[in-house]
């Protein structure tokens, strides 16, 4: 039989090593705790928004969109959203002006080319990540160049058109890319083509600021009720990794309805037709050629009078638009579409369910754009020479 003072030295022991234990998972939630937001603030997002956003039923939350008088629906300045279906889960940011990009100021650094990148969800990169869109790449690999992207869900070319009219044109870039497909000839803006020809908004159209009030898209997600929310408290609210790793579960947990759902979507919006490989033998389109080619000499004319540099570049697989090619000889065309089919033959363009390119189509888009883009930059020095003596 032990003795009382052998007892009292056990359980001493053991609450030490119970404590010891304590201790060290309260230090590790504490060191993970720390190493979450020591990354959120280094990627500028806020963990947080993870156990939020499974509350919130927008496929495009409606807090990055903001009405605009003159463009329609616009990325509203400085916000961060998070974007989740079964096939991604991506932070949104916007800089100060409105663009999901980086800022950047209206005067660009000397020996830098610049380029302004338009375009609709593809250019904007739905489902990707900021650092992984093909207009990241090349300015990821190529010093001395930077690419401003201002592409916006839903847009077309006659929006951007107006977009780089009326606040394009400050970057003062040294080339302009519009990235075309099928989607991006087929959206007008009201009032902007009239008898043939381009009317552009003024600036003082009366730009309005409000938020969007529409859906752009529901995705399944935990209604606010639902019994995953009882008794998450302050904690769970507060907490970068806590309400990260929530997310994670519950996502993983409901897996199966999760892609149940975004399946039916997708089928009702035509997504067996991007599951399927491109033809290789892409069909020419040319619903509304009259109306993009009057467009698209409205660009090659802002660029003349603003001393920029114009670049088309199909990214359409499926679709044919070579009747843009020879709109103007000063506009360079490219087109994306043989690689893209090549590609499709043998990997998956898009996501699973989402009709949006996947980070690989992103990857295989932007390497290409470093072998156009490279030497341009290259060439930069030079061009800046002739316009100084143009100028003087």
């Amino acid at each position: 039989m032990k003795a009382p003072a052998q007892i009292g030295q056990g359980r001493s022991e053991w609450g030490a090593r119970l404590l010891l234990a304590v201790g060290s998972i309260l230090f590790a939630c504490l060191v993970a705790e720390g190493a979450f937001r020591l990354v959120g603030w280094r990627q500028g997002i806020d963990y947080r928004l993870y156990l939020r956003e499974l509350t919130n039923p927008d496929r495009l939350p409606r807090a990055l969109f903001r009405r605009d008088a003159r463009l329609g629906m616009v990325l509203a300045p400085d916000v961060q959203v998070l974007a989740v279906t079964s096939d991604f889960a991506v932070v949104y940011r916007t800089n100060s002006t409105g663009v999901r990009d980086r800022e950047y100021p209206s005067t660009k650094p000397r020996d830098t080319l610049r380029v302004l990148a338009l375009g609709d969800s593809f250019t904007f990169g739905e489902g990707v990540a900021y650092g992984e869109r093909f207009t990241d790449i090349p300015e990821n690999e190529i010093a001395g160049l930077e690419i401003i992207n201002a592409g916006v869900p839903g847009w077309g070319i006659e929006t951007e058109l107006a977009f780089l009219a009326l606040e394009g044109v400050r970057y003062r870039p040294d080339w302009v890319i519009v990235f075309l497909n099928f989607f991006d000839t087929a959206r007008p803006l009201p009032g902007l083509v009239r008898d043939g020809r381009v009317v552009l908004p003024t600036a003082d159209a009366g730009a309005g600021r409000e938020r969007q009030s529409g859906h752009q898209g529901d995705t399944w997600y935990v209604s606010a009720d639902d019994p995953f929310f009882r008794d998450r408290g302050v904690l769970a609210r507060n907490s970068y990794a806590l309400s990260y790793l929530l997310f994670r579960v519950t996502l993983a947990r409901r897996r199966t309805a999760f892609e149940q759902y975004d399946a039916q979507y997708w089928r009702a919006k035509g997504g067996p037709l991007f599951a399927a490989p491109a033809p290789s033998a892409p069909v020419e389109v040319k619903v509304g050629e009259e109306r993009t080619l009057v467009v698209l000499r409205k660009f090659a004319e802002l660029a003349k009078m603003n001393g920029f540099r114009l670049m088309i570049v199909n990214i359409d697989p499926f679709l044919s638009l070579s009747y843009v090619a020879g709109v103007d000889t000063s506009i360079r065309y490219h087109d994306f579409t043989p690689l893209l089919v090549e590609r499709s033959q043998h990997d998956r363009l898009f996501f699973t369910y989402d009709m949006h390119y996947n980070p690989g189509t992103h990857a295989l888009i932007g390497r290409r754009l470093v072998d156009l883009l490279r030497p341009l930059v290259d060439e930069q020095p030079l061009d800046e020479r002739r316009r100084a003596v143009a100028n003087n």
